[in-house]
C-alpha cells in the first residue's frame, strides 16, 4: 500500500554502481546530519579514513565534489529522499491528512472547483511547514554570510567569489568555517537544506516548476485515492498524507537539485 501511495520510482540496482553496503551507510548517515566521529562509530573506522569512503563515492558516482556525489545518489535511487523528511513537515502533513480527508467528505461542489479548493489547503500545508521551520531558526545572518551563500549555491568559483564579496582568500575560508559553526552542518548538502528550511535564502527564487499547478495535481490524486472503495478511512488519510509529504518532496528537491558545483 505505502509503495503505491508514495509513488515511488523503480529503484535502480545498486549493482550497477558498485557500491558497498558501509558507503552506502555512510551516505545515510551523512544525510541523518551524524557528526564525523559518531560516523566513525557507526561503519567502524579511523576519522581520517572517512576522506576515502567520499572518494570512492565521487569516483562510482562520477562526481566533482562529495555534494554532487550525494545528489547523484538521490537521483539514481541509491539513497531514497522519503527516508529523509523532516519532522515538522511529518507533523503538519499527519494535521493537513486529517484536515483534507474532511474536506473531501464534505465536498459538493463540481470537481473543478474541488480541486481548486484542496490546491489551496495543500499550499496553506506548505506555507505552515515554512512558517515553522522559520521560527526554528534563532541565528542571524549578515548581508555578506548571505550573499556568499546564494554565490556558493550558484556553483561560483572560490576566487570569484572572494572578487565578488571584495574579500581575501583567507577570510572567505574564515567565512565559510563560521558558516559551518552558525549551520551546525559538516557538508553542502545539508548545509543548503538546512538554509533554505530557514529562509536565509528564499526556496522560490529557485524554483523552475510551477508550484500552484504540482498542487492541483496533488489534489486531483487525493481525490482519487479517497474514491477507492477497498480502502478503509485510515488509509485514505495515510495516502492522503503521502501526497502531502510527495508534494513538499517535490519543491525541496526541484531546489535543491540545482546547486551547481566547484571542487
Amino acid at each position: 500500500m505505502v509503495d503505491l501511495y508514495m509513488e515511488s520510482p523503480n529503484k535502480k540496482s545498486i549493482t550497477e554502481t558498485k557500491l558497498r553496503t558501509n558507503e552506502i551507510l555512510y551516505l545515510r548517515l551523512v544525510l541523518h546530519d551524524y557528526k564525523p566521529s559518531e560516523i566513525c562509530h557507526f561503519i567502524n573506522v579511523r576519522e581520517k579514513n572517512l576522506i576515502v569512503h567520499q572518494k570512492r563515492l565521487k569516483e562510482e558516482l562520477k562526481s566533482e565534489t562529495f555534494t554532487e556525489a550525494i545528489i547523484n545518489a538521490f537521483k539514481l535511487n541509491i539513497i531514497d529522499k522519503y527516508d529523509f523528511v523532516d519532522p515538522i513537515v511529518k507533523d503538519q502533513g499527519l494535521i493537513y491528512a486529517k484536515t483534507i480527508y474532511s474536506r473531501i467528505n464534505g465536498l459538493t461542489e463540481n470537481m473543478n472547483t474541488s480541486i481548486n479548493a484542496l490546491a489551496i489547503v495543500i499550499l496553506e500545508f506548505y506555507n505552515t511547514c515554512e512558517i515553522e521551520f522559520f521560527a526554528k531558526n534563532e541565528k542571524e545572518f549578515n548581508p555578506i554570510e548571505k550573499e556568499y551563500l546564494k554565490l556558493k549555491f550558484k556553483g561560483l568559483e572560490f576566487n570569484k567569489i572572494a572578487k565578488s564579496l571584495k574579500l581575501a582568500s583567507k577570510d572567505i575560508k574564515g567565512l565559510e568555517k563560521t558558516l559551518f559553526q552558525k549551520l551546525e552542518i559538516y557538508e553542502w548538502f545539508n548545509g543548503f537544506k538546512k538554509i533554505f528550511e530557514s529562509g536565509i535564502l528564499n526556496r522560490k527564487d529557485f524554483l523552475t516548476i510551477d508550484i500552484y499547478k504540482e498542487a492541483l495535481e496533488s489534489a486531483s490524486k487525493m481525490i482519487t485515492l479517497h474514491s477507492f472503495a477497498n480502502l478503509s478511512d485510515k488509509e485514505k488519510q495515510l495516502a492522503i498524507y503521502h501526497q502531502l509529504i510527495i508534494f513538499y518532496n517535490l519543491l525541496e528537491y526541484d531546489c535543491l537539485f540545482k546547486m551547481k558545483f566547484n571542487p
